[in-house]
């Protein structure tokens, strides 16, 4: 979604089916857009009352859960946006941004929930941090900029969302992309991870999580 004066900032539009006819019932956009933010990728909890979305493109300040999303420099560094219904309404849940945002990490750009909707996964498949495998502390990687990816995990316990997992590829390499795309078993304890790798088909990871 394009509006003057900002570029590809991207929405989330949610609908119902009501009877015979479609309802809308939000539009959700991010409260602070950064250019091309492109908010848009989707992930929702199986009843639909939790929604992920995700900013692959954001470049506000901030790190962790729940910083103050403020104007900042980090170019698609990303961040996902978290909302639950309350009604006939979607209000945000929760402003997640990486332990470390990094130009070009493209936090957000492939994400999955679980079916309760209380465990989310995050991939940044251009992140460039050391170390390979799995790792409980993204925040102490240091950056080496080699795009070679990671995922998220955060989970959402007595109403707030903490990171819990950081996972590399157990072979990191230099532009594989570990975390093109991500997906979450309904009950949360698998995850599934697609590394580009230097293949045309690349490599598809299985962790089992215990959370």
């Amino acid at each position: 979604e394009r509006s003057a004066g900002v570029d590809d900032r991207g929405a989330v539009y949610v609908y119902r089916l009501a009877g015979d006819a479609v309802e809308r019932l939000a539009v959700l956009r991010a409260p602070v857009t950064s250019g091309r933010s492109r908010c848009g990728q989707v992930a929702v909890s199986e009843d639909g009352s939790v929604i992920a979305v995700g900013c692959d493109g954001d470049a506000t300040a901030g790190a962790g859960v729940n910083p103050e999303p403020t104007e900042g420099e980090s170019i698609r560094s990303g961040a996902v946006y978290v909302y639950v219904r309350e009604g006939d309404s979607y209000a945000q849940d929760a402003f997640i941004k990486a332990a470390i945002p990094r130009t070009d990490d493209r936090f957000g750009e492939s994400l999955s929930l679980s079916a309760d909707g209380a465990t989310l996964a995050v991939s940044a498949p251009q992140e460039g941090g050391s170390g390979a495998g799995l790792f409980g502390d993204s925040s102490t990687t240091f950056a080496r900029d080699d795009n070679s990816g990671a995922v998220y995990v955060f989970a959402r316990a007595g109403g707030s969302w903490t990171e819990r997992l950081f996972l590399k590829s157990l072979d990191a390499r230099r532009d594989f992309g570990f975390g093109k795309k991500v997906a979450l078993s309904p009950d949360g304890r698998e995850l599934y991870v697609h590394e580009r790798g230097g293949s045309t088909t690349g490599t598809l990871y299985g962790f089992r999580l215990a959370l």
